[in-house]
C-alpha cells in the first residue's frame, strides 16, 4: 500500500476521524495534506514522520510536531493519525513519546502542544504516555477540546 493510500485511508475513514478536530477528508484533500507534511517544515527535525509496523512491514500513520499559528503567535504543535486497525496495541504511545522525544531534543523546543477531542480519551492517553500534560479545557472551531503540553523547561523555543 502507498503512502497516500495509508495516509487516505486513515484521514478519509468516518470512523478514524470521529474524534478528530477535521471531518473526512476526500482523495484529493488527503493528497493535499500528504504533499503539505512532505513539504511542511523548514527545520528538519520537525514534521510528520511515517509509524511503520515492524511486523506487517506497512505505514499505519504518522506522527510529529509541525508549526502552526494561533493568534498570531507560532507554535508547536503535536498530532498523530493512524489506521483503526492498528489502534490499542500500544503503536501510538511508543511512537508518539520516541518521534516527540527525538523532535523536541533535535530542534531544542520548549513547549509543544497537543489539542484531542475531550472525548477521545485513548489519545489523551497517548499523550500522557510521551510526557505531555494536561493544561485546560478549550473550545477550537466549535469543539470541545483538551489542551496537553510538554514544558522542556528550557529557554529558547527556535528550532536550530
Amino acid at each position: 500500500m502507498s503512502d497516500l493510500e495509508v495516509v487516505q485511508q486513515i484521514l478519509g475513514n468516518p470512523e478514524t476521524m470521529a474524534l478528530s478536530l477535521l471531518s473526512p477528508f476526500t482523495p484529493l484533500e488527503s493528497e493535499q495534506r500528504l504533499q503539505q507534511m512532505i513539504d511542511s517544515s523548514e527545520f528538519p527535525a520537525l514534521g510528520k514522520m511515517a509509524i511503520i509496523d515492524k511486523q506487517q512491514q506497512r505505514m499505519i500513520g504518522y506522527c510529529g510536531v509541525e508549526q502552526s499559528v494561533l493568534q498570531d503567535h507560532l507554535l508547536y504543535e503535536f498530532g498523530i493519525m493512524m489506521v483503526s486497525d492498528s489502534w490499542g496495541r500500544g503503536l501510538a504511545s511508543e511512537a508518539a513519546a520516541q518521534v516527540l522525544d527525538y523532535q523536541v531534543q533535535a530542534s531544542k523546543l520548549v513547549k509543544v502542544f497537543a489539542l484531542v477531542d475531550q472525548r477521545h480519551k485513548a489519545s489523551k492517553k497517548v499523550l500522557q504516555r510521551a510526557g505531555m500534560s494536561f493544561v485546560r479545557e478549550s473550545i477550537y472551531e466549535n469543539q470541545s477540546v483538551d489542551i496537553y503540553l510538554l514544558n522542556t523547561g528550557s529557554e529558547k523555543q527556535t528550532p536550530r
